[in-house]
């Protein structure tokens, strides 16, 4: 019975080995997994420089259309650059992991899904192109690249997944489409030379430690956000000013933790926020930050617990305006017309100067 037991179990194996090389195969330098009756996908190897991935190939006189590219395909390679086809509609997780000499990507509008942490680590990378199918951008999916500038997040994704741009040091510039509702955990922290960013509408909360040590001196929220969760702005060492939308409701613990230069906090609600924690700010915003608020508003923050612990707390106000016409901003105060002071006049309209109705054109 026993000699019976290892016959079969040799078998299996010698069974196991022949499909498993029957499913692989390799043409003009890459390896390829075989997925259905005609497809394929590119699979691990030894690669290095340019590489051009191909619409088909050819296996035993059969032809596949390369349709994937595999899990760990292109992990701690010297690929340089990568052509990948139309046809391609999934790149799996970890595909280009720690490429460190990958300099550029395009993924074409074929490409649905791009998996988890799938350019993570690719430190040479300085522009990427995404899919204009993708619906999320996954978990880590730029972590770690250091050298990545810019990023346009297509129209159609609605869900940024945690520390997708973490450690992303050098990035300026971010624009996100006006389909996004979910922002996670640490999208973008410790993204040191992000200094601005406009958040769309639609968006009703920020991750924990969304922006943590980020180099933001500004942020746009929108007019549906609902809550700032805890850590969202971290030690944003850099922020001055920030302005509170008026459909606010809760702020988390640590919000606002070590933004040693937030004094100035414009907030819409005319119910208070709930500030959740009083760790939510610094104890020198606390001590010198001036709250303005909506003019009804003032006694219902004045009577709450957590913001009469601020410096201040001061009126939206709308000075007289008489007709003045001039043609650009000088280093006067300007108001736009809720009576909030803005350093300059960024764009065409009508604001208040020295009690004056001021148009910039």
């Amino acid at each position: 019975m026993k000699k019976l037991y290892l016959s079969t179990l040799a078998l299996s194996l010698s069974l196991f080995s022949f499909i498993s090389e029957a499913e692989t195969f390799e043409a003009d330098g890459l390896n390829y997994n075989i997925t259905g009756d005609n497809t394929c996908e590119v699979a691990e190897g030894a690669y290095d420089g340019d590489i051009v991935i191909p619409e088909t190939v050819i296996n035993d006189g059969k032809e596949f259309t390369v349709t994937g590219i595999g899990e760990r395909a292109f992990e701690l390679t010297s690929v340089t650059t990568v052509e990948i086809p139309e046809t391609v509609t999934t790149i799996g997780d970890w595909a280009f992991l720690d490429c460190s000499d990958l300099v550029e990507i395009n993924i074409p509008n074929s490409v649905t899904y791009l998996g988890f942490y799938a350019l993570g680590c690719c430190y040479a990378l300085e522009t990427a192109t995404l899919s204009t199918s993708i619906t999320v951008i996954d978990e880590e999916l730029f972590r770690d690249c250091s050298s990545l500038t810019s990023i346009i997040i297509p129209e159609g994704v609605t869900e940024i997944k945690e520390d997708a741009f973490y450690g992303c040091s050098a990035l300026e510039n971010v624009q996100l489409p006006s389909t996004l509702r979910v922002l996670g955990e640490y999208v973008f922290a410790e993204c040191s030379s992000l200094k601005y960013i406009e958040l769309p509408e639609g968006l009703t909360s920020l991750g924990y430690s969304l922006f943590q040590r980020a180099a933001l001196t500004g942020c746009k929220l929108p007019s549906t956000l609902e809550k700032i969760d805890a850590c969202a702005f971290y030690q944003c060492s850099g922020m001055a000013e920030i302005e509170l939308p008026a459909s606010l409701r809760t702020i988390g613990g640590s919000a606002f933790y070590g933004c040693s230069k937030l004094m100035k906090i414009t907030s819409l609600p005319t119910v208070p926020p709930i500030i959740e924690k009083e760790s939510s700010f610094a104890q020198s915003t606390y001590d010198n930050a001036r709250v303005i608020v909506q003019a009804d508003a003032v006694e219902s923050y004045s009577g709450d617990d957590m913001w009469s612990k601020f410096a201040s707390i001061e009126s939206l106000s709308t000075s007289g305006i008489n007709d003045a016409v001039c043609n650009s901003a000088n280093d006067a105060k300007l108001y736009d017309l809720r009576g909030v002071e803005t350093d300059r006049a960024s764009h065409k309209g009508i604001y208040i100067k020295n009690n004056k109705k001021y148009l910039a054109r």
